[in-house]
This record gives structure tokens, C-alpha cells and sequence, in this order.
């Protein structure tokens, strides 16, 4: 056999074990990425619960806060603030969470005042409410962490917004935030989720 021969068969021999390390070092990386924030005890973790009309930045917020080090669990949806006045009690949240990003648009059919109720019971069991803010809607009366969206998606009924530094920006200079039927794009979700995250810090 030629020392040519030699060579490629040496050399096809080779390219296996390269791949499997290859493969093995992507998947070490994988693994590492999703339990990054489970060892680093001083980040406190990060539940979120919206309402369905909030739903699309569930996958967002996740993403975004994962990258900054925290981990996120998911609480669901409840149908207004009414019904998650009633929930705080019972709700299942891990020991590890600190803050909650709560993203609920309806009132819902109650007395009193549910958002007050329910954010000061999340409060009270020592984790921080991070709200929301749908456009034009006023802070809540109590003490917690707000998310203005109108800052990044404008106005109610806005369409397409001026691009931002982390975008790939078309040559028109503007991005799609909303729908035609108002709700958000990717992109408006993930400027939700940016917000979000900058405001848990």
C-alpha cells in the first residue's frame, strides 16, 4: 500500500473521534447554557404568568432572562387580574423564584381592587412583581417594578417603530412591532422581553 493510501486511511480513521468530540463539546455547551442559572445562587430565579392576550412573550422574556443568568419558570395564564388575586394564595411557585413578571391586560369581574391585591400578595410572600405596562395604562398604586412597552412599541395601534441598536434594520429604517390585528411580532415580543429584563436587572 502507497504511503498516500496510508495517509487517507489514517486520516479516515481520524475523522470520527474528531466528530464525537466535536459533538461532545457542542453538547457540554447545550447543557452548560441551560443550567447556568440553577448554579448561580446569587441570582434569584424568575417565574412569569400572563393573561392569553400576553402569552406571545412567554417564550421571550424566557430567552432574554436566561442569557442574563437567572432561571425562568413558567406559571401559565389566568384570564384577568381578578382571577389572579384569587390564585396568589395557592399558586405554586418555586423557593428560588424572586421576582414575577406579570403581564395581564382585563381587570376582570371583582370587587375591590385585584391588581393592588394581587401584587401586594405576591409581596407578601417576598417576591418582586415585575408588571407590564400595557400602552397607555397607569402604574399600579403599589410599590413594584413597572415595564412601560409604549417606550419601545409606541402607541396603541403603532405598526412599525424605528429600528434599535440589537436589530438587523432594514433599509427603511423601521421594524414591525404589532400585527394588523394588534398583536406583537417577534420583534415587538422580544423588545418587551429586553424591557423585562433590563427592569429585573
Amino acid at each position: 500500500m502507497s504511503s498516500h493510501a496510508i495517509g487517507a486511511l489514517r486520516g479516515s480513521l481520524r475523522r470520527p473521534s474528531r466528530r464525537t468530540a466535536i459533538f461532545a463539546v457542542a453538547s457540554v455547551a447545550a447543557v452548560g447554557w441551560y443550567l447556568w442559572p440553577a448554579v448561580q445562587h446569587e441570582h434569584s430565579a424568575v417565574a412569569v404568568i400572563t393573561d392569553g392576550s400576553w402569552s406571545a412573550i412567554t417564550d421571550h422574556v424566557t430567552t432574554e432572562v436566561r442569557v442574563r443568568g437567572r432561571a425562568v419558570s413558567d406559571l401559565g395564564t389566568v384570564s384577568d387580574w381578578c382571577s389572579l388575586a384569587a390564585s396568589v394564595p395557592s399558586l405554586t411557585i418555586d423557593a428560588d423564584v424572586g421576582f414575577v413578571v406579570v403581564a395581564i391586560e382585563t381587570r376582570g369581574d371583582c370587587a375591590g381592587d385585584p391588581e393592588t391585591a394581587a401584587l401586594r400578595a405576591l409581596s407578601g410572600r417576598s417576591i418582586a412583581p415585575v408588571v407590564v405596562l400595557d400602552t397607555a395604562a397607569s402604574a399600579p398604586s403599589a410599590d413594584v417594578r413597572t415595564v412601560p412597552i409604549e417606550q419601545l412599541l409606541g402607541s396603541a395601534g403603532t405598526r412599525a417603530m424605528s429600528c434599535q441598536w440589537w436589530e438587523d434594520c432594514p433599509q427603511s429604517g423601521r421594524v414591525d412591532v404589532r400585527n394588523a390585528d394588534g398583536s406583537l411580532t417577534d420583534l415587538g415580543a422580544d423588545r418587551v422581553a429586553r424591557m423585562v429584563a433590563s427592569a429585573i436587572g
